[in-house]
């Protein structure tokens, strides 16, 4: 499974259970012949939803792909604030982790 296919059934996932969730773009766009930065916090994650009147911030990492300074930043950030945040690296274990915090 791709990242873009776990980010996709996790934000299907997520809706069809009266949760809110959307994917976040973080990326560069372009402006005639030059790239402009995003807006968006240095770090966010992947997922921003609501669930059960919980924030929640769901990070995708597949594979070998591992968290930057600036995502663990961020991390740090949302749980300080009392908020939820989860590093999904398949669909089996965020439906585990799903169940044990919102079933």
């Amino acid at each position: 499974m791709t990242a873009n296919e776990l980010t996709k059934d996790i934000i299907e996932f997520i809706q069809m259970n009266k949760g809110q969730a959307e994917r976040i773009n973080n990326i560069a766009r372009k402006v005639g012949n030059r790239f402009v930065k995003s807006n968006m916090t240095k770090g966010t994650a992947d997922i921003h939803c609501t669930i059960k009147g919980r924030s929640v911030k769901i990070e995708v990492k597949i594979g070998k792909d591992k968290q930057s300074d600036a995502q663990k930043l961020y991390q740090q950030s949302i749980e300080s604030a009392g908020g939820i945040y989860y590093i999904a690296n398949d669909f089996d274990s965020f439906y585990e982790w799903y169940n044990l915090n919102f079933k």
